[in-house]
C-alpha cells in the first residue's frame, strides 16, 4: 500500500493543485498495472477552504468544505479519509483542489473591495491501494483490427491473443502475471471472396501468428486521450495478428459462420482466452484475403 502525505501553503483567492508535479499526479502505470483503490483526507488550520476532488473523468468532490485541524497534523486513517475512488493506471488525481470560498470573494468584490488576506496550512494525504483482488475485478477496454492478404493454396486467417505468460520457444514465463483474462466481446469480419468462416481458440506456442504481424490492443477507455492516429496508449497484454495455413487452425474449433459471401459480418461473444491462447477466425476458402475487427476487455491479475 502506497501514502503520499503533501502541505501547501494557499494564500488568499488562489487554487492550488496538491499533487501537481508529485509521483502521484498521475497513477504510476508500473505500481498499479490494475489500477487502484484511492482514499483521499484533507485539513486545514484555517476556515473558509475548499476542496475538489478528481481523477480521471470522475468528479468525486467539488468545492466542499474541508475538516479544521491543528496545523501539520495529518488526518486520522480511517476517519478522516472521507472519499475514496477506483483510478485506472495513468489516470490524473486532481486531489485535495482547496480555495478560498468563492462567496467571500463575490462578497468583497461586490462592495468594491478584495477578499480577506487569509493563508491557511492545507495538508492532504492519499492513500492508494492496489484494488486487482477486490470483488470488482478492473478491466481495461480495447479494440484491434487486422488484414490478412490473399496467399495461394492456404487460407487466411486473423487473430486476438492473450499474450501474458507467453515466452517464445513455448512455457509460460513465471515472471509475468499469468492471472489474467482477456474477454472478446465482438467481432467484426469480412472475406474479400465469397467465403464462410472457422472460428478456433488455440495456443499462442503452437498456432502463433505470422512474425512480424502482432500489434498491441489499442486502450478504448473514454476517458484516455487515444493520441495521434488513433494509436495510443497501447495495451500490450491484448495482441491482435495474421497467419496463413493450410489446414484448419488449432483443436477446439467453434462452429463455422456460415454466410458464404463478402459482406461484413458480425459475430457477438463474449469468448474467453486465457494466458497465452489466441483466438482465431480463419477462412474455409484458400487464395482470398479477410479483414477482422475484435472488440473486449483485458482484466489482468498476479
Amino acid at each position: 500500500m502506497s501514502q503520499i502525505s503533501v502541505r501547501t501553503v494557499l494564500l488568499a483567492s488562489t487554487a492550488v493543485n496538491a499533487l501537481q508535479g508529485t509521483q502521484y499526479e498521475y497513477l504510476p502505470a508500473a505500481m498499479f498495472p490494475n489500477g487502484a483503490f484511492c482514499e483521499f483526507a484533507t485539513t486545514t488550520d484555517a476556515t473558509g477552504v475548499l476542496r475538489t476532488v478528481q481523477t480521471g473523468v470522475d468528479v468525486i468532490e467539488e468545492e466542499s468544505p474541508v475538516a479544521i485541524a491543528a496545523i501539520n497534523v495529518q488526518p486520522v486513517y480511517p476517519d478522516g479519509f472521507t472519499l475514496t475512488d477506483a483510478v485506472g493506471p495513468g489516470e490524473k488525481i486532481n486531489a485535495a483542489h482547496p480555495e478560498l470560498v468563492r462567496a467571500w470573494q463575490l462578497y468583497y468584490g461586490q462592495r468594491g473591495g478584495q477578499g480577506p488576506s487569509l493563508p491557511p496550512d492545507v495538508l492532504a494525504t492519499i492513500v492508494l491501494d492496489d484494488n486487482s483482488t477486490g470483488p470488482y475485478p478492473p478491466y481495461r477496454s480495447w479494440y484491434t483490427s487486422a488484414i490478412s492478404s490473399a496467399a495461394a493454396a492456404v487460407r487466411s486467417a486473423v487473430g486476438v491473443a492473450n499474450y501474458d505468460g507467453v515466452a517464445l520457444g513455448g512455457g509460460l514465463q513465471t515472471i509475468q502475471p499469468i492471472r489474467s483474462c482477456v474477454v472478446v466481446d465482438f467481432i467484426r469480419y469480412r472475406c474479400e471472396a465469397a467465403s464462410d468462416v472457422f472460428l478456433a481458440i488455440t495456443n499462442i506456442n503452437s498456432n502463433g501468428f505470422d512474425g512480424g504481424t502482432e500489434k498491441p490492443a489499442d486502450d478504448a477507455q473514454p476517458e484516455k486521450d487515444p493520441g495521434p492516429g488513433l494509436q495510443f496508449p497501447r495495451i500490450g497484454n491484448v495482441q491482435s495478428g495474421t497467419k496463413a495455413q493450410a489446414g484448419q487452425l488449432g483443436d477446439s474449433g467453434l462452429s463455422s459462420d456460415d454466410v458464404g459471401d463478402i459482406a461484413p459480418h458480425d459475430i457477438p461473444g463474449p469468448f474467453m482466452l486465457g494466458p497465452g491462447q489466441i483466438l482465431y477466425v480463419q477462412e474455409n476458402l484458400v487464395n482470398s484475403g479477410l479483414r477482422v475487427f475484435f472488440r473486449g476487455r483485458y482484466y489482468g491479475g498476479r
